[in-house]
């Protein structure tokens, strides 16, 4: 998938903390936060999880919660 086009259709400036969330997804929170912060260590933790939120309130990531498990992201 082009995370890039999908940003721009949504009118969203391409950012790299938006793709870099964008393509970590179909995980839970602590793996696309771990590889975020790996691949792109000058992005603060706390701004990669406003990237997720602001993603997933935007419709462009899914928050999905299982029954008795945590939240995973599509």
């Amino acid at each position: 998938m082009d995370f890039q086009q999908m940003l721009r259709g949504a009118a969203w400036r391409v950012a790299r903390p938006r793709v870099a969330v964008l393509s970590e997804a179909h995980a839970d929170t602590d793996p696309i936060m771990g590889a975020v912060c790996r691949g792109l260590p000058e992005v603060p933790r706390q701004a990669a999880y406003d990237v997720l939120r602001a993603l997933t309130a935007a419709g462009l990531v899914r928050r999905i919660e299982p029954s008795g498990s945590v939240a995973r992201y599509e």
